[in-house]
């Protein structure tokens, strides 16, 4: 079965462990959003509702009409809630990790565009020796991840107003994946999401921060394969 997963905003991952963790259970897809990295701007993309009609379309081309799993992280699980609550018959699951997208005044997002590259790095890691090194800001990559992340998330910052009013319609099992020390997206976003949700199941990974599947690979990866095969297994 594939399992699209749907980068963050620090741009595409690498394929590392957590990747070929996940590939030995599922035909794992990896893309690299429209107008990041090394991509080129679609014209046509300006927010989050036109990032879910291109990723229809993609879906629509490339992967099967049976059913897929939809995963990403940060933004990227941002932009999987949007596709899911308007696309949902063409999900099996939903697997969410460290999401953005909804607001919570409580515990509001760090504002990571105010955020030095060091200080991001700092932030979103709690494990400084498991973080890449601070973010070129020189670079096109760089400045292509930033541009089109404030494209998204400028105003309203980093949240849709209607996404938590839609969220009912995901009728879906879901993942919601975090770490317990993410100081980018506090924790209670989660549960906020999982309050939301028809089918929802939170998983904490102790010990780490924004990324789990970075800094905890092997554990971020079981905990998806093993909700995946309880909740799909026939």
């Amino acid at each position: 079965m594939p399992l699209l997963w749907l980068h963050g905003l620090s741009g595409r991952d690498p394929w590392d462990a957590f990747l070929s963790r996940l590939a030995e259970s599922y035909r794992v897809v990896v893309p690299e959003h429209p107008g990041f990295g090394s991509t080129d701007r679609v014209p046509w993309i300006r927010d989050m509702e036109d990032m879910a009609l291109f990723y229809r379309s993609f879906i629509e081309t490339y992967l099967p009409a049976d059913g897929i799993v939809l995963a990403g992280h940060s933004l990227g699980a941002w932009m999987a809630a949007e596709f899911a609550f308007r696309h949902p018959e063409r999900l099996r699951a939903l697997v969410l990790t460290s999401p953005l997208g909804l607001l919570r005044e409580d515990a509001p997002v760090a504002d990571v565009f105010l955020l030095e590259p060091e200080e991001f790095r700092q932030r979103a890691y709690a494990d400084p020796d498991k973080a890449p090194p601070p973010a070129d800001t020189t670079s096109i990559e760089w400045i292509r991840n930033r541009s089109m992340t404030a494209q998204f998330g400028w105003s309203p910052r980093l949240f849709s107003p209607r996404l938590a009013e839609r969220l009912r319609w995901i009728n879906r099992p879901t993942l919601l994946l975090h770490g317990e020390l993410d100081r980018i997206v506090p924790p209670s976003h989660t549960d906020l999401y999982a309050s939301l949700l028809p089918d929802a199941q939170v998983a904490l990974l102790p010990g780490v921060g924004h990324h789990p599947h970075h800094e905890d690979p092997e554990g971020a990866a079981v905990r998806i394969v093993q909700f995946l095969e309880k909740k799909l297994s026939p």
